[in-house]
């Protein structure tokens, strides 16, 4: 493993560093999974922070077993589980076809699969290559909206994505100018309605032979173009495409320029010619780097005395957290605006948690946008998605959550272009128009049917969201609508109704809850924590639960996350080793003894009277540390302070300053007290506290 050096940001001499945080994300694979569409945890290709371009083998995730490459794609999302997404337009490589005929060569996807060369693939932020068996060594790396490849002779160009669901598309060939382009209509992987891409890829590096479009496996030189217009013009659903046969290459290799978009032909080749106009690899890789390394510059950390391992989870988990959503601003072709445009929500159940807040963070100008981009969705289709991909609408997994991550960016200051009027109208919208299809947007069943399917899990996070809703409603003034949504985000107004059996009695029939169990959902009431201790038996009773959660599930071996990661669970891995973790959808962080000596965020950066202010950072120092021991928080200092409260606000990250944590050995009474604990809805009564 590449060592790794966390001190002074992400400096000039840590290149290592920006090396190990893909590469750590690639060794978290699972190797059981062996179907050929790879669900591996993540994705590991080359990328840049919320990127719409990411080169890679073509599959899901990554996953280091024997299965056959199928071609080198150009888009992926990181980490979504389920069918795959995306990988239109992939590219493959031959070496050579058998006695130097290109008919001879296999084309479609179920014949050409090569394997890979063991403990090959190696990546870095910006760089993916990997060798295959038949000789190819195929390298990649990224700007915006173009991937660029390197590798050896005979290329062919599909149609087809991940999970073979084109249906309309064409491409053309010009063998004079070692052109290919081409379209293509698409399903989403986890939602409804269909997208459209597009791609113009260029080579250079030898002089084309022969050129010409195939067909499943079969392969002609004539025509140059395939299209499905007209009644007489077919291309059945699978592998058809492009080739392109070389003469030998100058200097043994081949550049293959691929450009991308949403809009057009036309619109994907301008975007290839204006950010890679002359081909040279080893400037698209350096420029990438450097996007890396100005992103997570933004955080620097002490290690002393911190495991390689431990610090490889912590910058790989900062690393994943970046990659989605993507940023298509500028390729919407669904409705005309200014606004930014950001895709690849996938989905807002998850990364309403962590995610989010963590980017409020450490990129809060991202966040803004994204903020922005989902109020434009509401806008335009008249509900805010609670998943999105491929421009279309995605499946609602929980509540409505995007009303979370915009009440949790009013609580916080993020006013940069937000119309918060509109984002009032919008989680208004959702908390009381029940949509025709509520699989996809807004909520459903309550005002229906009385009553809401997977009663535990829709009943608390729709008591949730009315909660923070009440929040916002208070912040802007409506002082009626804060306390309606206030009295509605208590759990037992939610109109609880579990399933009976003939005898009247309840039982557990699985369909109550949403990807967890009546148990783990009983735990969801960051509205109402003081509550919830009370009815766990308190606080003494409460704690006793996992423990020693961060070694055990996330760390750097070949299964170091606890399932994919579209970067929720990278967002928690960095959250609990900073020792901090926000209650999203309010102004409130619970403080924990974090895993390095100390943590510097910068504060976003300022101007006053046309002057930046000079960089100020939030401080998080902790005395007595031990990489292995102390975990307990004795004292606290805020700015030299006393501090007993366990919890912060998002004003430490905005105005910078130092919060010094001692810790020991041995349990305290630190923060335990009731006026030092978060707020809560209600204080649970002086009776049941008592027996604490």
């Amino acid at each position: 493993m590449v060592p790794v050096h966390l001190r002074s940001g992400v400096p000039r001499r840590s290149r290592a560093l920006l090396f190990a945080i893909i590469c750590v994300v690639l060794i978290f694979f699972l190797p059981s999974l062996t179907n050929r569409v790879c669900l591996g945890h993540v994705f590991p290709g080359a990328s840049l922070p919320y990127d719409t371009q990411s080169p890679a083998e073509n599959a899901a995730g990554y996953v280091s077993d024997d299965n056959p490459i199928l071609g080198f794609s150009h888009m992926h999302d990181s980490g979504t589980g389920g069918n795959p997404s995306l990988g239109n337009f992939p590219l493959f490589f031959h070496p050579g076809c058998p006695d130097d005929d290109f008919a001879k060569c296999d084309y479609s996807v179920m014949h050409r699969g090569t394997y890979r060369v063991p403990g090959s693939a190696f990546a870095s932020v910006g760089y993916f290559n990997i060798n295959l068996t038949n000789s190819v060594r195929a390298e990649m790396t990224v700007t915006e909206h173009t991937a660029l490849y390197r590798f050896s002779p005979l290329v062919l160009v599909d149609l087809v994505d991940l999970a073979n669901t084109r249906s309309l598309g064409g491409i053309q060939v010009y063998p004079e100018s070692a052109r290919v382009i081409g379209e293509g209509q698409y399903n989403p992987s986890f939602g409804s309605g269909h997208y459209q891409a597009f791609f113009c890829a260029d080579f250079k590096g030898a002089a084309v032979r022969k050129a010409g479009t195939f067909i499943t496996n079969n392969a002609t030189e004539e025509p140059k173009f395939l299209d499905t217009v007209g009644a007489n013009h077919y291309i059945p659903t699978g592998s058809a495409g492009a080739w392109i046969q070389f003469e030998r290459p100058e200097q043994n290799f081949i550049l293959a320029r691929v450009g991308v978009s949403f809009i057009s032909v036309d619109k994907a080749c301008q975007n290839a010619e204006r950010e890679i106009p002359d081909f040279r690899f080893e400037r698209v890789e350096a420029e990438a780097q450097n996007a890396w390394r100005k992103q997570l510059s933004v955080i620097d950390v002490d290690a002393t005395g911190v495991s390689e391992e431990l610090q490889t989870t912590f910058w790989s988990g900062l690393y994943r957290s970046l990659l989605s959503p993507q940023n298509y601003t500028g390729e919407n072709y669904l409705w005309n605006s200014t606004e930014p445009y950001f895709d690849s929500f996938y989905c807002i159940w998850d990364s309403f948690r962590a995610q989010h807040p963590l980017l409020t963070i450490i990129d809060p100008a991202a966040q803004t946008q994204m903020v922005r981009a989902l109020l434009d969705i509401y806008k335009h289709e008249g509900k805010l998605p609670d998943c999105r991909m491929s421009f279309c609408q995605g499946y609602t997994q929980g509540g409505s959550n995007a009303d979370i991550v915009i009440a949790d960016a009013f609580l916080k200051n993020l006013t940069d272009g937000i119309d918060w009027d509109l984002a009032y109208k919008a989680v208004i919208s959702d908390a009381e128009v029940e949509p025709h299809d509520w699989g996809v947007a807004g909520r459903g069943g309550l005002n229906g049917t009385g009553h809401l399917s997977r009663t535990i899990s829709r009943g608390v996070e729709y008591a949730y969201d009315d909660f923070c809703i009440s929040l916002m409603a208070q912040g802007l003034g409506h002082t009626a609508d804060a306390q309606k949504y206030y009295q509605r985000g208590v759990p037992e107004h939610t109109h609880l109704l579990p399933i009976q059996n003939q005898h009247s009695c309840y039982y557990d029939t699985g369909l109550d809850t949403y990807e967890g169990s009546p148990w783990l959902y009983s735990f969801f009431a960051p509205q109402d924590t003081a509550a919830l201790i009370g009815l766990m038996g308190g606080r003494r009773s409460l704690p006793t639960g996992p423990h020693r959660y961060i070694p055990r599930q996330f760390n750097a071996t070949v299964n170091g996350i606890p399932g994919n990661d579209d970067g929720a669970m990278g967002a928690f891995s960095a959250f609990a080793l900073m020792g901090f973790f926000p209650v999203a959808g309010q102004n409130v962080y619970l403080l924990t003894p974090p895993f390095f000596p100390q943590i510097r965020i910068r504060v976003p950066v300022t101007t006053i009277k046309g002057k930046k202010e000079p960089d100020k950072w939030a401080v998080i120092r902790v005395r007595n540390f031990d990489p292995e021991q102390r975990p307990f928080i004795q004292s606290a200092t805020l700015n030299g302070k006393k501090y007993t409260n366990n919890w912060i606000t998002h004003e430490f990250f905005l105005k910078g300053g130092v919060l010094e944590l001692r810790v020991g050995l041995e349990e305290s009474t630190w923060g335990t007290s009731e006026q030092d604990r978060p707020p809560s809805y209600r204080i649970w009564s002086a009776k049941r506290m008592q027996r604490d």
